[in-house]
This record gives structure tokens, sequence and C-alpha cells, in this order.
């Protein structure tokens, strides 16, 4: 005699456990959630290196003698002759009237909501202002920003130009003259690779994801060389996101050190006090641990979309073993 059950408590629960193996569910879920937690960490970090970086605002006569230093490195380290230039706040803000907080803020306002494009064509050229109105200036409006309220400075690879605040971060310029040695040396190469290091932790996350998912046993692929190299992969995930943040941590830190080394050369000649030293030293380390702490939010958000994932594939095994029990069970009182 042959039995068939069939309860639908145990369809339900089957195929809400199959719901919850979903693609959307395995890997969208806790793909976008990792990338939300590591986002709201790194700008965590970012606001204590604002409060922190704010601390490093020189007087005014150590300001002045901070920039006669970077001036003469300008000189000496022959960035002058391949073309770079440094501008300062003040300087290119000049022609906006800002005396005060309220042209300040409806200049941001509009860096903000794209309205910027005629203060942003003076400073840069006509071919990059095309990319601009195309909508690629999201990064340098970002920093523009920064700039305008005194807690970021940046080099412009495709204007030669150093822009920094005019009183504040002045020790942070000797890394900005770092990258611009980097790009107008022997290190163009490293800072083409620059935009790999934010793409490649986002891969490994996706990959991580895809590999580790669960599958019926049918589907099992018999091959386990390639489970072995699947396995390997989904375990050191963190690590290898990362170890793909390289390109940055690379360009970043040779930038400090090659800053750094300009100003002790200033020191060692007198040309610049041991304090404004230390200065530039400080505000090298808190900008390279910016980058560090982006390289470890990334490698942190693997290892949580994957805990969450064994997370959701857990719950569904759990859910499939308490239905074929339920079956035995319903199975064996029938036929008793």
């Amino acid at each position: 005699m042959s039995v068939s059950v069939n309860s639908n408590k145990t369809n339900v629960k089957l195929n809400n456990s199959s719901e919850r193996n979903s693609f959307a569910n395995t890997v969208v879920l806790p793909m976008t959630t990792s990338l939300a937690l590591s986002s709201t960490c790194k700008n965590q970090f970012d606001k204590v290196f604002i409060k922190l970086i704010k601390k490093t605002a020189l007087p005014d006569k150590e300001t002045e003698s901070l920039q006669g230093a970077i001036k003469k490195t300008l000189e000496t380290s022959g960035l002058n002759k391949k073309g770079v230039k440094l501008l300062r706040t003040d300087e290119f803000l000049s022609f906006e009237t800002l005396n005060n907080k309220k042209a300040l803020e409806e200049l941001r306002d509009a860096i903000k909501n794209g309205k910027g494009y005629k203060f942003l064509s003076r400073l840069f050229p006509d071919k990059y202002k095309q990319a601009l109105d195309n909508g690629f200036d999201i990064a340098i409006k970002t920093r523009l920003i920064e700039c305008i309220e005194g807690v970021n400075a940046f080099f412009c690879k495709q204007k030669n130009l150093i822009v920094a605040p005019e009183k504040s971060l002045q020790g942070i310029i000797f890394h900005e003259m770092g990258h611009a040695l980097n790009a107008n040396g022997n290190l163009k190469a490293l800072g083409k690779l620059y935009p790999l290091g934010r793409v490649l932790p986002v891969v490994t996350l996706l990959s991580s994801l895809i590999l580790n998912r669960k599958k019926d046993d049918k589907k099992v692929s018999s091959d386990n060389k390639k489970a072995d190299l699947k396995k390997t992969f989904v375990k050191h995930a963190p690590k290898i996101a990362f170890l793909s943040c390289l390109p940055i941590l690379l360009e970043e830190a040779i930038a400090s050190l090659r800053g750094q080394k300009m100003a002790n050369e200033l020191i060692k000649k007198g040309e610049l006090a041991k304090k404004l030293g230390r200065n530039v030293a400080k505000c090298n380390a808190l900008g390279f641990s910016t980058y560090l702490a982006f390289a470890a939010s990334g490698a942190l958000g693997v290892k949580l979309a994957l805990a969450m994932q064994n997370r959701i594939q857990g719950t569904k095994k759990d859910a499939e073993t308490a239905c074929d029990k339920m079956s035995a069970m319903k199975l064996k009182a029938h036929q008793g």
C-alpha cells in the first residue's frame, strides 16, 4: 500500500524556506546591509577625524611661518617646474564675496545642489568643465565643500593643483605635495590603480556571497578542488577585501612619507620649527588613518555579510529538517 502525505502547513513552511534562500535574501540583503553598516562606520570615524584635525589649526604667526616653508618646498622639490600650483580656499573664493556666513552657506548649497558650475568652471579647464556638466563632479564638489569648511585639502590631477584652506590644515599640504610628486614622477601608474581600491572590495563582497550560497544536494558539484577553492576564498574574503584596498593605502602612505620627508629636510636646515614639524606629522597620521578605517570597514562589512548569510541559510536548513520530521511523524501515524 502506498501512502502520500501532503500537508498544507508543511508546504507553506517549505515555500517560506525556499523564499528565505532566494538570491535576494541570501545575497542582495546581506550585501546592502553590509555596505550600509560599513558606510556608517566610516562616516562615524570621519566625524572623529574632523574633530581631531580641527585641533591642528595653528595661530597666525605659526601659520605664516608654515606657509613660507610650504612655498620653499614647492620650489626645492621641483614641483613648481612641473606646473604644480597651490590654491588656497580664500583665493579661489575671493570673487564670490565670501566675507560673511550667509554668502558661504549660499555657495555651499549651490555646490551641493549642482548649481556651482559657474564657480567650478573658473577653477577647472574647459574640458574638465564638460565632465562636470555631465555629472562626474560629485567627488570634486564634496572636497570643495570640505575645503570651504576647513576640514579637507586635496590634489587635483586634472589641474595639477593643490587646494587647501587658508588657516587650517596647513600641515596636511605636505601630504598633498607628496601626491603631486607621485602624479608627476615615477608613480603615475599607482594613481591610475587608485580607483580599483574602491571597486575591488565591493567585488570581493559580492563574489564571496555568491560562492557561499547553499545549493540543493542534487546541484552540488562533484569537483572537490573547485569546492575547496570556493571555501578558501570565502574563508579569507575579509582579508582579501582589506588587501584589495592596497592601491589606495600605498598611494596615501607614499604621499605621507614623501610629505614628511620634505618637512624633515626643512627642519634639518632650520627653516621649519620642530613644533610645526610635529604638526605636519600629526596631520599625516590622521589623514592616513582615515584610509585605514576605509579598508578595515570594508573587511568588517564582508565578515558581517557572510555571517548574516549563514544565519539566513542556517534558518532554512533548520526549517527543512523540521518539515521532514513532521512529514515522517505524520506518515508513521498514518501507517499505524
